[in-house]
Parts: C-alpha cells; structure tokens; sequence
C-alpha cells in the first residue's frame, strides 16, 4: 500500500510540474485523495532547501525535487521515499518539454533493523544523477 500511495504522490506531483513548473501547490491538487495517516504509515512531503545530503558543488543545485517520505508504525515494515526532480539548470525559454523525473526508494531493512540509521534518508547524487540514500534500493 506504501508504494501504491508514493506512486500516487509522485505522478501528481510530476503533473503538477508539467502544468504549472512549480512543485508548490501540488499537494492542494490532492485534495482528500490522500490518507496522510494510516494504521501502517504516516506520510510527508519534504522540499529540501538543499537537495542532497552531499553537497559538493554548484552541480548540486541543479536539481528541484520534492520527497515524498512513508515512515512506518510498525516494526516489521520497510521505509519508502518517493523523489520527484527535475535538472533546474535545463529550464530554459525555449525548453517546453521537459518532464520530471521520479524514483521510488525503499529500505533495505525492516525499522526495527534500522535503528541505527537517520530518521529521514536523503537521496545523493552519483554521477550527476540523483539515487536512493544508503541502505534504500530502487523500486
């Protein structure tokens, strides 16, 4: 269910960004379709003011993304984060067309295994591509 709800959020906010080319209001687009907490998950929406946990450089700031982050009540249950992004650095006048990037991540431990991990993972950039954080694997 945690990965049918991230997928949802991804594709509206991606949308959104097609429109309008602003994540902002995307979330008001949602309206009630959206369970913010369930018995399983409570689920939130980051926009990092700094995308990556790795800064390095102006390459860094190339992208705008929101996160999409499924934390989990129960210890059995694995963490989600959905990325939605796009490269800032290409909007251009003249660059209609281009469309967000999304990527679903999910935790390779159960949160009881994954204690000893920070709270909220944020994606990092390899390659000047945007990947799930340590320990997550792609969906």
């Amino acid at each position: 269910m945690a990965r049918n709800t991230i997928g949802f959020v991804n594709r509206t906010y991606s949308n959104y960004y097609v429109e309008h080319r602003d994540f902002n209001l995307a979330i008001a687009s949602m309206g009630d379709q959206i369970n913010w907490e369930t018995q399983n998950y409570s689920y939130r929406i980051v926009k990092p003011m700094n995308p990556v946990s790795n800064l390095q450089s102006e390459l860094d700031l190339r992208f705008d993304m929101k996160i999409i982050i499924a934390q989990p009540k129960k210890s059995y249950l694995n963490r989600y984060l959905g990325i939605v992004y796009v490269r800032s650095i290409a909007w251009t006048s003249s660059s209609k067309d281009i469309n967000p990037e999304l990527l679903i991540c999910e935790s390779q431990k159960s949160l009881a295994q994954f204690q000893s991990y920070p709270k909220l993972a944020m994606p990092v950039i390899t390659n000047d591509d945007i990947q799930c954080p340590p320990h997550y694997r792609r969906l």
